[in-house]
């Protein structure tokens, strides 16, 4: 039997790699300590020594391989854990400025048949498919989603503070919010931020804008009082 989760993240596969090459960075994101091993043939611990193996096969950016096991476990007994990183397009509004992505595949193999010697479930396999969420997804999701969402606002400060900088007039300012400053055929603007949706030109242009002609403004109608000669001072 085998166990299998998977996840996407918003953060490059060489982020989430380093993350989990590293078990004592790992193990901190819960709030544990770890001894990390970043070598094939190394040791490592994790979650306070709950976790302890040997790191088999490490390709950065792409795969990691573990020898892993409860220390409970009887002596020699370890489980295959793969780690497959595939870099994926990030959800909105979490891709911070480039769209970065990955899915996280992890499959557990040889895990102790039996039931749970710590009692928490009924057989060990259970206790190994909550452990995976508990320990490894939900730390690396609320992670890497707290990183892509400080991203995501430090690029609309510095484009605010960019319009502070060099600010729109007039006609500009219709389309601040809604048409970027030009950016390329990538569709983003200078800062990065995707452009709003349906918003297909750069700056705007006096006469209009891809949002929709700017309204002409009302004329004045002459009066009486404008037929009269201008008043001169009078001299001393």
């Amino acid at each position: 039997m085998s166990v299998h989760q998977q996840v996407e993240l918003p953060a490059t596969p060489e982020e989430v790699y380093e993350l989990l090459a590293d078990a004592a960075a790992l193990s901190a994101l819960s709030r544990m300590s770890g001894t990390a091993g970043r070598a094939a043939g190394e040791e490592f611990s994790a979650f306070d020594g709950h976790v302890t193996g040997r790191q088999v096969e490490l390709i950065p950016g792409t795969m990691l391989v573990q020898a892993w096991r409860f220390p409970m476990w009887e002596p020699g007994m370890y489980t295959i854990v793969r780690f497959t990183l595939e870099a994926a397009k990030a959800s909105a509004p979490l891709a911070a400025t480039d769209d970065s992505g990955t899915r996280l595949s992890i499959d557990q193999h040889a895990e102790p048949e039996g039931a749970d010697a710590l009692g928490c479930h009924p057989t060990w396999r259970d206790h190994l498919d909550a452990g995976w969420l508990t320990f490894y997804l939900t730390p690396l999701v609320r992670h890497f989603t707290q990183v892509a969402s400080a991203k995501v606002t430090a690029a609309y400060e510095i484009e605010a503070l960019a319009d502070a900088t060099y600010p729109l007039t007039g006609t500009e300012r219709h389309g601040w919010k809604r048409c970027s400053l030009p950016g390329g055929a990538s569709g983003r603007s200078r800062s990065g931020l995707p452009r709003a949706p349906g918003c297909t030109a750069s700056r705007p242009t006096p006469a209009s804008t891809s949002c929709g002609p700017l309204p002409a403004a009302p004329r004045r109608r002459s009066t009486f009082r404008d037929t009269l000669p201008s008043p001169t001072r009078a001299r001393r």
